[in-house]
């Protein structure tokens, strides 16, 4: 049952609230005070003699639970009430001296409380699932629709991208971003370097410029989460070696159809090990995932005047055995970060990026 609750979104949001309330508990201390009353603080500091009904919309309250809090704020000497000259049905509501300095200090309290929180997000992850919340929340709250325009939800809308060795748990969860953006996908294998398969892949390429003239952007992966075996060493070491020709084989292939349009991007993949878990086959994947950062620099720097911009992105990667350890040891990557290089794909493949060029992204 627990297990089946974990999968609904509203046990979710549920259990994230009881979070936010005992964190912010712990931060605030001996001051007392709850989210809702250091929300309600945090309006009245940037808005003087506002009436009692807008507070309680802007902080997202019914009329009787605003009135039960602002009952207690103005017992404590927080907030004063006054009559409107205007109309004296209707109350003002303003901070005293004394409120206006508990919102001061609060401020950092809430801010500490919010890092705590987010604490096992990564920075992109952070402004990724405030976006998502604030979607959610627009369906019930008119004022988070007027009060700022979200980010577009098609930002690729029309645009299509070859995303080439993708085909992994870490590719497709770029793949499906790039889509969830509005892009149209076109996916084909990395290169092997073997001759038969690469006759393939060429003739894949053919056909594919030929049948689409809107093709701007090239995602160069190589199926980076490869699995190595101790016990073969000569093995290993070649298919981290054809991890790296493989994106230069396409570059090679790739380059020419987009200097003949006089466009293009390129965004190269080159993960690394962490530095904390180096393991015997590292230096060799650092190695060669080195080569294509500098790559994607030389290509921005020898064809930026032809229209083409490059750019390389450095997701961080763990290792973990793979189970059951009674089989003789291997290991394989194991991304920790596939939702920042999602989102740093969809930015350098958008028009937001255009201008982006010859940088490498560590993310992660």
């Amino acid at each position: 049952m627990g297990h089946e609750l974990r999968s609904k979104p509203g046990h979710l949001v549920w259990r994230a609230y009881q979070l936010t309330w005992q964190i912010f508990a712990d931060e605030a201390g001996p001051l007392d005070i709850t989210p809702v009353q250091e929300a309600l603080l945090l309006v009245l500091s940037r808005r003087t003699d506002i009436d009692q009904k807008t507070l309680a919309e802007l902080v997202a309250l019914d009329k009787s639970t605003a009135g039960n809090v602002i009952d207690r704020l103005e017992k404590r000497g927080l907030i004063a009430r006054a009559e409107n000259d205007r109309d004296r049905r209707v109350r003002l509501v303003s901070l005293t001296s004394r409120g206006r300095s508990l919102s001061e200090k609060l401020r950092p309290i809430a801010q500490r409380a919010a890092e705590r929180l987010l604490s096992t997000l990564s920075p992109i992850e952070r402004s990724e699932f405030i976006r998502l919340l604030r979607k959610i929340t627009g369906l019930a709250d008119q004022f988070d629709h007027v009060s700022t325009t979200p980010p577009a939800a098609s930002k690729l809308d029309g645009k299509q991208i070859l995303c080439v060795g993708l085909s992994d748990r870490f590719g497709q969860t770029i793949v499906e971003r790039l889509e969830s953006d509005g892009a149209q996908v076109i996916e084909l294998d990395s290169p092997t370097l073997r001759k038969a398969a690469d006759s393939r892949f060429e003739e894949d390429l053919r056909r594919l410029f030929e049948q689409n003239d809107r093709l701007e952007t090239l995602v160069n992966g190589g199926n980076l989460q490869a699995e190595f075996s101790p016990s073969a060493s000569d093995c290993a070491y070649s298919q981290i070696q054809a991890m790296s020709n493989g994106r230069w084989f396409t570059l090679e292939r790739v380059l020419p159809y987009f200097l003949g349009r006089g466009y293009g991007r390129v965004i190269n993949l080159a993960l690394f090990p962490s530095a904390g878990i180096m393991g015997r086959y590292h230096p060799a994947i650092a190695a060669v995932n080195s080569s294509i950062v500098f790559l994607s620099k030389q290509l921005s720097e020898d064809y930026r005047h032809r229209g083409i911009s490059s750019n390389s992105i450095s997701p961080r990667l763990g290792c973990e055995p793979i189970e059951p350890l009674s089989e003789p040891r291997r290991s394989r990557f194991v991304d920790v970060s596939a939702l920042d290089a999602a989102l740093t794909v969809a930015y350098l493949a958008s028009d937001e990026a255009r201008r982006v060029s010859s940088s490498n992204i560590i993310v992660g």
